[in-house]
């Protein structure tokens, strides 16, 4: 666990989201929940261990199965988007189960059984564009950004300049596109870049700074340079997925090679399918999406 400022924590070790937890005198407020039923009792212990206040709320910033399959083992009074009610309403135990799998093939039957038992909690307060929590020292703002997916949100703690993006930024990473607007998540990127923060804690991966999201959002934009290039010389959206390569604009981790090929080629054709929509479909092919 990282201390990020006083009274202000992190983790980033364990595998799926990064999980945070803030203090204010009047309750802790989590950030994200663990994707293991495990890791999300050694959190709750490390918690213990630096605070006796009680959990009174825990922000999502996603419906996304690894930042909120355990909120049920940590507090019950979530806060998220309005959009992302109807995904946490059609999550239960057996998508969870089906999630774990992909993540851990030989999972061990304990940690299967546990996962059966997990339930989404539906969220407590939804919001629309911004809610600001004042509890005690600290002045919490969540902030809709989109992006990433239709409900991503950002948690800012201004009087202590930082930042939990969720996954709407991921450090010295591919980042997952598939429920992504590609356009609003380049200008949700460069909305961050103008927010007064020194410290963002990611999504995915380690404590950074600005200069990290800067990188992010080049990467997008090179992208998007890439496929209107193509595009202009009139390939078709299968072509524009097999010339366009990003793989070494971040590092990959040894056995995540295929998926994050996965991920490139997913984030390319979402971009065509994206751009040619933003001009009036002049530029999709058969079988594109529109998303």
């Amino acid at each position: 666990m990282i201390e990020v400022t006083r009274g202000v924590y992190c983790e980033t070790e364990w595998e799926g989201a990064n999980v945070s937890a803030v203090t204010t005198g009047e309750g802790i407020v989590l950030i994200d929940s663990p994707m293991l039923p495990r890791d999300a009792r050694v959190w709750k212990q490390e918690l213990l261990r630096v605070s006796d206040e009680p959990i009174t709320f825990l922000i999502n910033t996603d419906y996304h199965f690894d930042h909120m399959m355990t909120d049920c083992l940590l507090c019950d009074r979530v806060i998220a988007h309005l959009l992302a009610e109807p995904a946490f309403a059609a999550q239960d135990a057996e998508v969870f189960e089906q999630m774990v799998s992909v993540f851990f093939p030989q999972i061990d039957p304990q940690l299967k059984a546990e996962v059966r038992e997990l339930q989404p909690v539906s969220p407590f307060i939804s919001f629309a564009e911004r809610l600001a929590l004042n509890m005690g020292s600290r002045r919490m703002e969540i902030i809709h950004m989109g992006g990433h997916t239709p409900a991503t949100s950002v948690v800012h703690l201004p009087e202590d300049g930082i930042l939990f993006t969720g996954d709407v930024h991921v450090h010295e990473r591919h980042p997952f596109p598939g429920d992504g607007n590609l356009l609003q998540w380049i200008d949700a990127l460069g909305r961050i870049e103008r927010m007064e923060a020194e410290r963002i804690v990611p999504g995915h991966g380690n404590v950074c700074d600005m200069k990290s999201v800067a990188r992010l959002r080049r990467y997008f934009e090179e992208m998007k340079e890439r496929v209107s290039d193509l595009t202009a010389k009139g390939c078709d959206r299968e072509e524009v997925e097999n010339r366009v390569d990003m793989f070494s604009y971040f590092p990959v981790d040894a056995g995540k090679e295929a998926r994050t090929q996965s991920f490139i080629r997913l984030g390319v054709g979402r971009m065509f399918s994206q751009l040619a929509e933003s001009q009036g479909g002049q530029a999709v092919s058969p079988g594109a999406d529109s998303n």
